[in-house]
């Protein structure tokens, strides 16, 4: 029996092997140029073999099952593309990263980008983040991307980050054929309840959390501001919010974090930044005061009007605001940071007061009153107190990108391995098992009818 090796026609676009098999009249042993002979007592006995859309049938010895397995393996398999011509190293900083973080979202933030413009695709669908070998592919969101200018807002998961050694990541690009890359909610881990950019120009304010808690705007919000990042939201402070709902994973009783990129203007009365609240019970709140130049980190059942000052926030400049606590985290476990440094801190133990029923806004509160004047950038909730780490290296890396990681220059991009997603990898399991049963049963009666005729 002989096996030659040949691709057909529906495979070439995946460089995927297939194997035909056809008679040979040796009886000898041969592994040259993949011709097998097996000798007679290895059953391999090929009664027939039919070719067409419903597959390969064949009656074949138990002594080549696994190795037919092992060709479908082959065959089945995703393969290495060429199709990504071009690439970048981007070198994260080490001393920019206060701790070692798993799964820490970075900012990738391009000005201007002249070989993006020219290579990637118009939507920046084919730019694609991968680890330094080029064998992980990382999940990755674009806020915004600019295809005449090579502008490019980018979130990117970083399974690990150290502050030890530098990391380098690469970005790949310019594979005109393929569809997006993205994958937003893959970007942001479990606990992250509501991840709002406020990047949107008009309409629907998109959470890009896995838990969909988009925003709905009221009043005279004005989306098209400048941003920290990207784009903003401005608010006049009169009844002008963005609604985000209550789903259940806004209710947070036990650890929480709220933070935000704030440019507040004049007001003589609180200004909400984030409240999840029923008239004045706030379940959670973060507001800031400029007569006392105060932050206020409300929490029903634990501290309702605990909060840090004074701190100047009204300089005309953008200021990173972020609330932190966790029932079970011990000594000082509430805490208050101001542009990435803790200000103050208190210890408690109660949970935080259930509000299950009440909306979560931004910009503003569920009563007149107390509504935030200014511009919010980057509003964020999470289900769990980030570490000190955590939000240090947050600050840095969104209060200056192009100095939190160095860009290299433009390469030659070698073959991408395929990274299936989960439900890609079950599915390709699942049919492999069958393939594999499937096999052993008809190994069996083969191997059985072969006996029966000896």
């Amino acid at each position: 029996m002989k096996i030659s090796r040949g691709k057909g026609k529906e495979e070439r676009s995946r460089s995927a092997t297939t194997y035909f098999v056809s008679p040979s009249g040796s009886d000898s042993s041969s592994d040259t140029n993949r011709t097998y002979n097996f000798r007679n007592d290895q059953a391999a006995d090929v009664v027939a073999m039919e070719r067409g859309f419903g597959g390969i049938s064949m009656n074949i010895g138990r002594s080549i099952t696994i190795t037919a397995v092992l060709l479908l393996v082959v065959a089945t398999l995703p393969v290495a593309s060429a199709d990504w011509q071009y690439q970048k190293l981007i070198e994260i900083d080490h001393n920019k990263v206060a701790a070692d973080l798993a799964d820490f979202p970075v900012l990738i933030n391009l000005a201007s980008d002249s070989d993006l413009a020219a290579h990637a695709q118009d939507d920046g669908d084919d730019i694609v983040f991968t680890n330094s070998a080029n064998t992980v592919k990382f999940d990755h969101e674009i806020e915004y991307f600019n295809g005449t200018t090579g502008e490019l807002v980018a979130w990117v998961r970083i399974p690990s980050l150290s502050s030890t050694t530098n990391t380098t990541i690469v970005m790949r690009y310019g594979n005109l054929g393929c569809g997006s890359q993205e994958n937003a909610t893959g970007v942001w881990d479990d606990n992250y309840r509501l991840v709002q950019h406020l990047e949107e120009t008009s309409g629907t304010h998109y959470d890009s959390t896995q838990y969909g808690n988009d925003g709905t705007k009221s009043g005279e919000v004005t989306q098209d501001a400048t941003g920290m990042i990207d784009g903003a939201d401005t608010f006049g402070g009169s009844a002008d919010y963005v609604n985000c709902g209550h789903d259940t994973s806004l209710d947070i009783t036990d650890a929480i974090t709220i933070s935000a990129w704030v440019k507040p203007g004049e007001s003589d009365s609180y200004q909400t930044i984030v409240e999840k609240a029923s008239y004045y019970d706030d379940a959670y709140a973060l507001l800031v005061k400029k007569d006392i130049k105060y932050i206020k980190f409300s929490l029903i059942g634990i501290d309702q009007h605990w909060g840090y000052g004074p701190v100047d926030l009204w300089d005309g400049d953008w200021h990173y605001i972020t609330g932190t606590y966790d029932k079970d985290g011990g000594s000082n476990n509430l805490r208050l940071y101001v542009d990435g440094s803790r200000v103050n801190d208190s210890t408690h133990t109660n949970p935080i007061a259930s509000g299950a029923a009440d909306d979560v806004f931004v910009g503003g509160h569920n009563y007149d009153g107390n509504d935030f004047n200014g511009t919010l950038d980057e509003v964020r909730i999470s289900a769990s107190a980030r570490s000190g780490d955590w939000i240090s290296t947050t600050y840095s890396n969104t209060h200056s990108p192009s100095t939190f990681y160095t860009v290299g220059d433009e390469q030659s991009a070698g073959p991408m391995p395929p990274v299936p997603d989960l439900p890609a990898i079950i599915l390709f399991a699942t049919g492999l098992a069958l393939v594999a049963v499937s096999l052993v049963f008809v190994c069996r009666g083969s191997e059985r009818r072969w006996r029966e005729k000896r």
